[in-house]
């Protein structure tokens, strides 16, 4: 698990999306070990889609936003810490 600063780092870099609407959830396709989603990705969806950032916080080593309508998104980072906002990098682009 992330170290404490890291996490803080992860929250402060996210904190752009303050303010932006969900436009869809969707689990992208990987070869890797899947991340754990609860509730399922299409539930995410219904519940999220529309709704807009109003706050991003931290809570210990756990990052969480807030939407309008009082429905949060937690995410507790694993041993990577990767979170990603866009498509995940090309296999150029991978580090060991």
């Amino acid at each position: 698990m992330p170290e404490l600063p890291e996490v803080e780092t992860m929250c402060r870099g996210v904190r752009s999306l303050v303010g932006r609407t969900v436009q869809t959830v969707s689990r992208p396709a990987c070869d890797c070990r899947p991340c754990l989603f609860a509730p399922e990705p299409a539930e995410m969806n219904r519940r999220l889609r529309g709704r807009r950032v109003s706050e991003i916080m931290r809570r210990g080593k756990r990052v969480i936003l807030r939407f309008e309508g009082d429905e949060y998104l937690v995410v507790e980072p694993r041993m990577t810490g990767l979170v990603l906002l866009a498509d995940p990098p090309d296999p150029d682009h991978l580090r060991l």
